[in-house]
Formats: C-alpha cells, structure tokens, sequence
C-alpha cells in the first residue's frame, strides 16, 4: 500500500521531487500512518492538479494554421522562394500546418516535400492524394519543430495517422487525415463541393456528413 502510493508520483519536477521527499520522510513515522496517509492524499492531488493545468497552458499554446491552398505547386511556382508560407507561419509561430486542395498526385510528394523543407523546419509531414482525378483535391499536415512539447521530435513517434473516412468515393479524392495523439486528435478535411448543379449534393449530405460525423464522435469517445 505505501510502495504503491509513492509510486503514483513520477514526475521529475522540483515540486514532485519535494514532495516524493516529504512522502517518504512520513512514512517512516509508523505511529502516525493514518494522518500520513491523509497528507499523501492531498498531496498526490495538488501534484495531480498542477500536471493538469500545465498540460491544458501548452495544449492553449498549440497553434494549428489551415489554409486551402487551391494547387500547392502553383502557389510555389508565384512564390518560389516561399516567402508567403514562412512568413505566416512565422508569425503566427505555427506548429501544425495543414493544407487543403494540394492538387498533388504522389509522385508529386517527395519533390514537394524537400522543396517544403528548405524553408520550413519540417519535423514530419502527412500527405493524402487524390487517385480518382489528377490535379485534384489533397490534403496534407506539416509537423514543424517548435518549442510545443506536443508537436517536438521526441514526441512525433506517438502520434497516430489515419486517411480518409472509410468511405470509397471520398477516401479516393484524398480528402480527410486525422492526427490522433494522447492528448488531442486533429482532422485536416477537404469537403466535397455540392457543384454548381448541385450534383454531389444528395453524396454530401446522406453519405459524406453521416460519415464525417460518425469519425468526430469515435474520436470524442477515446
């Protein structure tokens, strides 16, 4: 019982290894195990509730830029030094960047991917494109190295990738990429366009929304 209780308190900052001291200072007085144990308690709780606010400060710092780029090469070919992109992302100090309508096929990505980081300090990139048309839809999502503990390359090991939304028609336009990490998930969505004669509308309403939907809340539920 006592070796479990100092062993729920593992972190190594100052204010835990003070208190792992003072835990252990207690337990060697026998006579007073109860109030110790009482003690334990609070402390494990005010422990418990300084991981947490400090987990929820950098989960608020996170900062997530989106942009539908509408064709990624032809934003490069205006800007080829990608003086655009590295000026927003550094003033808005990005740490996710996520695209919409790419336009790449992959064959495309590579080139694309090395152009990126010889201007962005790209930690690790995702990318979803499309196989029903050429020069159409795609997504991507940028990790960059940053001082966020959420997004450094320590961390980028725990991050889960999934594509698509388990629906043929979209999942081959390349449409969806979910970012699922410990502590947050992150959905980089390009969504289908009705048209101008309102031919995907029935699509995006009975079959694209339910599916979209029922991806969010099997998120929500982990």
């Amino acid at each position: 019982m006592e070796s479990d209780t100092r062993n729920m308190i593992t972190s190594s900052s100052p204010e835990a290894m003070c208190t792992n001291v003072l835990v252990r200072s207690l337990m060697k007085l026998q006579w007073v195990r109860f109030p110790v144990l009482i003690v334990i308690s609070l402390l494990i709780r005010i422990e418990m509730s300084r991981l947490a606010s400090s987990l929820q400060n950098n989960l608020n710092k996170l900062s997530v830029m989106s942009w539908n780029i509408n064709g990624l090469r032809s934003l490069f070919k205006h800007d080829p030094q990608g003086e655009i992109l590295r000026d927003l992302v550094s003033k808005r100090r990005v740490d996710l960047l996520c695209f919409q309508e790419t336009k790449l096929q992959e064959i495309h990505v590579p080139e694309m991917d090395t152009f990126l980081k010889n201007f962005l300090d790209v930690n690790k990139s995702f990318w979803s494109c499309s196989t029903a048309r050429k020069g159409y839809s795609g997504t991507a999502v940028l990790m960059l190295n940053t001082n966020n503990r959420f997004v450094s390359s320590d961390k980028a090991h725990e991050v889960k990738i999934y594509y698509g939304l388990n629906d043929p028609e979209s999942d081959r336009e390349g449409r969806v990429i979910t970012m699922e990490h410990e502590h947050y998930s992150l959905v980089n969505v390009y969504v289908p366009n009705s048209g101008g004669t309102l031919a995907r509308l029935s699509y995006r309403t009975s079959t694209w929304d339910r599916h979209l939907a029922e991806h969010i809340n099997a998120l929500k539920l982990k």
